[in-house]
């Protein structure tokens, strides 16, 4: 059984999420913002509600990737386990 399977380096699972919160940060900070910080209490508001919808994202696409991984590796286990169970309850003389 010839089977492709797809192999993601772990370094890409752990990249994605985090440059999905990088990205609309820096596109906040430069289009609203300077670089220093603010001592207004509204200001750190409003950038929480902006960053809460990426963070979702970010968590929800880290979620769906190890989700997928775990059930390719468990169904890889249980492929091999079942293979391993055929060779053992083979007829000796066929």
């Amino acid at each position: 059984m010839n089977k492709h399977k797809l192999q993601v380096p772990a370094w890409l699972i752990m990249a994605v999420p985090f440059i999905v919160i990088l990205i609309p940060l820096i596109i906040y900070s430069s289009k609203f913002g300077h670089l220093g910080l603010s001592n207004n209490q509204e200001i750190w508001g409003q950038f929480g509600d902006f960053l809460n919808v990426w963070v979702s994202l970010a968590s929800l696409i880290a979620i769906s990737m190890l989700t997928y991984f775990i059930h390719t590796r468990e169904h890889s286990l249980q492929n091999s386990l079942r293979e391993q169970e055929n060779v053992l309850n083979r007829p000796l003389i066929q």
